[in-house]
């Protein structure tokens, strides 16, 4: 964890864009990553696995599943995206392509973990598609590829990591109106080390994850995120009347003067 946190800080030191360009270089290594799993674990599937379609019901999946949304939280950093932008025209182009490049590899994902697991055993494990990975053979001389798409999936993790410490710290700044920023990633990876201690097993980490990150996330990205906008909104709608209002009585001082 203490080796994650120093190459994080030391990929922020180098600035933002420096950072886009190395995510933008890794994300296509860890794409096919996901897809070659994908394809060559379909002779091992269990198509019956998928059954039934809608779980365990639909009040189950579309009303007690909303808690589950969670998962989309990673969408909130398309928030953050435009002020980084030469043309803002180009973020819709942005938000489009990465929802439907995550979408597309979240559904193999998913569908390589159904459909090769038992439900019992994909839910127990940390890291089920690793152990997608193992089931990949090509013969006696390819064996235990799954090394590989590890040192792949921990570049990913660093970058993601640092992605998301690059926002927090420029968040930080922008709240506290700091001009410097450069010691702020120390506090921050000093003290998600120390956090990142208080778990002392793997039931605990779960439970984090289960109990406490997902509504966290829920509260953040969607209770917040949605409040933001809304006010935000009639904000603008307030002050767009103003302006009306302004004008429309400068239009009649200046009939009145002619």
């Amino acid at each position: 964890m203490l080796l994650l946190l120093i190459a994080i800080v030391i990929v922020n030191k180098l600035g933002f864009h420096p950072l886009a360009r190395a995510n933008l270089f890794f994300m296509p290594a860890v794409l096919f990553s996901i897809f070659f799993i994908f394809i060559t674990n379909i002779g091992n599937f269990t198509v019956q696995r998928a059954f039934p379609l809608i779980g365990n019901g639909m009040a189950t999946t579309f009303f007690s599943g909303l808690s589950n949304l969670f998962a989309f939280g990673g969408i909130s950093y398309l928030y953050f995206v435009p002020s980084y932008l030469k043309d803002f025209k180009d973020y819709k182009k942005i938000a489009l392509a990465s929802v439907g490049i995550s979408a597309i590899f979240l559904l193999l994902s998913i569908a390589t973990i159904l459909l090769l697991f038992p439900i019992v055993a994909s839910t127990e494990e940390v890291l089920p598609l690793y152990l997608a990975s193992r089931f990949i053979e090509f013969g006696r001389f390819f064996q235990r590829l799954d090394a590989i798409f590890v040192f792949i999936w921990i570049i990913s993790m660093i970058s993601y990591l640092s992605i998301a410490s690059y926002f927090a710290t420029s968040i930080f700044q922008k709240v506290a109106n700091l001009q410097y920023n450069k010691w702020i990633i120390g506090v921050f990876t000093s003290l998600a080390f120390g956090f990142g201690l208080l778990p002392q097993n793997l039931q605990q980490l779960s439970m984090l994850e289960n109990e406490v990150y997902k509504y966290i996330i829920l509260i953040l990205v969607i209770g917040v995120g949605l409040s933001i906008l809304i006010l935000a909104n009639i904000k603008y709608c307030i002050h767009q009347k103003k302006k009306g209002l302004i004008i429309l009585d400068e239009n009649a001082t200046a009939d009145k003067g002619g």
